[in-house]
């Protein structure tokens, strides 16, 4: 069975495409310009080309893929953020990610972001925009506590979009049977969400216990809003990386390693917080995209 070739932009540490690997999907290359995101990438993935930051990589020496997927900046879109969308300086690189489909024209081509991207009114625009360069989209939101074996909250749109050269595919919306492992399961029964609302209208703090809010890049995970907390011997303390790690259904010390000038080097805790809070739940994605052929 010939297996699906990945172009993966915007590439972090590899949560959208990581769990796809090995079922069908081939890695081509990753782009990232973060040193310590595109270190981890060459220890986890070696010999995979890191093309870079898509704003000063050339087109025609980007391979072809059957699929160009990426979750492109955020902050913008975020209900955290200045919400300015396509205008901000961050999420306006999502032009720089079409303007590649554009000239590659893969078979696929699959964007991530946060829920608040499906509200702005840009989105719009973004739907558009893959329209006028020749494909057909599917999207939805997904969060990942349905869709995959983690008790993080974490929602996001997944857009889909079919070259009309092809016949189009549809996401799969269909709810897993999803069963938490032995790790999963110890997490839950320790650990308790928080919520804080800073308003004068409206100030409190809510308690979820066995429930994560969705994992931001502060330490811990934990962010002005919103925080997660184990309870242990009584008291209670931040999330250790791993724990966060498995939040994102990631492989244990995924985000551990780095390489720098050859050399495999360890990543500071600080830095393995940011990457889980602006990764992609992994294990909900195969689900999703079972309908890619």
């Amino acid at each position: 069975m010939t297996k699906l070739t990945i172009g993966s932009l915007f590439s972090g540490v590899g949560g959208l495409e990581h769990a796809l690997l090995g079922e069908g999907f081939e890695l081509s290359y990753v782009a990232d310009p973060d040193k310590f995101c595109a270190a981890v990438m060459e220890h986890v993935y070696p010999g995979v080309k890191n093309l870079g930051s898509v704003t000063t990589v050339e087109s025609e020496k980007i391979p072809y893929t059957d699929i160009i997927m990426g979750g492109t900046s955020c902050q913008n879109f975020s209900y955290q953020g200045d919400k300015t969308g396509l205008r901000g300086k961050k999420s306006k690189l999502f032009y720089e990610f079409a303007g590649i489909i554009q000239d590659k024209q893969p078979k696929y081509a699959i964007w991530e972001n946060v829920f608040g991207a499906s509200t702005h009114a840009d989105f719009q625009i973004i739907k558009q925009i893959f329209e006028d360069i020749g494909y057909e989209i599917d999207y939805d939101i997904f969060d990942s506590s349905i869709y995959s074996p983690t008790i993080q909250q974490r929602r996001r749109i997944i857009l889909l979009a079919t070259n009309k050269k092809h016949d189009k595919a549809l996401l799969n919306r269909s709810v897993p049977s999803v069963e938490l492992d032995e790790e999963m399961q110890g997490i839950k029964a320790r650990l308790v969400g928080v919520s804080k609302s800073h308003r004068e209208e409206h100030i409190d703090v809510r308690y979820n216990p066995g429930v994560a809010n969705t994992l931001v890049t502060g330490w811990g995970c934990s962010g002005m809003s919103t925080a997660n907390y184990i309870l242990e011997n009584g008291i209670l303390r931040d999330p250790t990386v791993n724990e966060c790690e498995a939040l994102m259904t990631w492989d244990k010390d995924h985000t551990k390693y780095g390489i720098f000038n050859g050399k495999k080097v360890e990543i500071s805790d600080k830095q393995r917080y940011k990457m889980c809070g602006n990764g992609v739940v992994s294990k909900m994605i195969p689900h999703i995209l079972s309908n890619l052929k």
